[in-house]
């Protein structure tokens, strides 16, 4: 639907145009300048990103940054939305996705692999028919300063600034390690870790927040040119992971099926389904 809408698009902007005698197709991608990127807003779309950097960002999906998985891109100091529709599998039930930007110097300067560029910015959006999603870029929180961070617990985290309700400086996902955080200075921060858990029986975030500044970690970014910079690792310890996770709420119920004949399967049928003890 949304490709059957691009190809719309360019069909309207290609042209034919006779110079000196000579006939050339032309043909324009739709403000991209180019580079291959759809700049142009899809008012139909429920994800908005908000770039306040001055610089053209590349939005993609996904962990890791791949020329399947682009998004679309964002100019500076402006805003779009996506339709993003077709780009996730369970769109009418809802979900979440991992967002990641990066500017457009560095996708260029980077086509032919991108998993070595620099990713200036990560967050989590989630999405669903009927429901929106603003997403904001910070210029605060990109630049030639940085961090590194683990994530070693077992569902995403948001880190924040200064306090567990802080701006958010970026995002995690479950088991990532040695994710780099970027900043426009140098200046000290104390970094709160702030778990997000998105059901898709519910359709809810839920957020666990630190109760305690020892759960936190302070740190000044450091020069990009700096590689010896430490990983800080949340949670600070398995601790208190065990008591993040005793704080989850989870919408659903439990069946134990325990199964003490030797040489047997214990099983448990419910309506069209069969399920194995465990």
């Amino acid at each position: 639907m949304k490709e059957a809408k691009k190809m719309g698009f360019l069909a309207a902007v290609c042209g034919i145009a006779l110079v000196s005698g000579a006939l050339v197709l032309g043909c324009s991608d739709g403000g991209g300048g180019g580079d291959g990127i759809s700049w142009e807003n899809e008012d139909s779309g429920t994800l908005t990103v908000i770039n306040n950097t001055s610089k053209d960002m590349v939005i993609f999906q996904g962990q890791t940054p791949s020329a399947s998985t682009i998004l679309g891109g964002v100019r500076a100091t402006s805003t779009k939305t996506f339709d993003i529709e077709d780009d996730v599998s369970d769109f009418a039930v809802g979900g979440y996705m991992i967002l990641r930007g990066m500017t457009l110097n560095e996708y260029n300067e980077n086509k032919e692999n991108l998993s070595s560029a620099k990713v200036e910015y990560s967050a989590m959006a989630t999405y669903g028919a009927g429901k929106k999603y603003r997403a904001e870029i910070s210029s605060a929180y990109t630049g030639n300063y940085y961090l590194k961070f683990t994530n070693g617990g077992k569902i995403g985290m948001e880190l924040r600034k200064n306090s567990p309700d802080g701006e958010k400086i970026g995002y995690l996902p479950a088991l990532m390690s040695n994710y780099l955080i970027y900043s426009a200075t140098s200046n000290s921060m104390t970094v709160y870790p702030v778990y997000v858990y998105y059901s898709t029986i519910s359709g809810e975030v839920t957020t666990i927040r630190a109760t305690a500044w020892t759960a936190s970690s302070s740190m000044g970014p450091r020069p990009v040119t700096d590689n010896g910079v430490s990983t800080i690792r949340f949670p600070v310890s398995d601790m208190s992971w065990a008591e993040i996770i005793a704080s989850i709420s989870y919408p659903v119920a439990f069946i134990t099926v325990t199964d003490n004949v030797v040489n047997q399967d214990a099983k448990v049928s419910m309506a069209s389904k069969v399920y194995f003890a465990q």
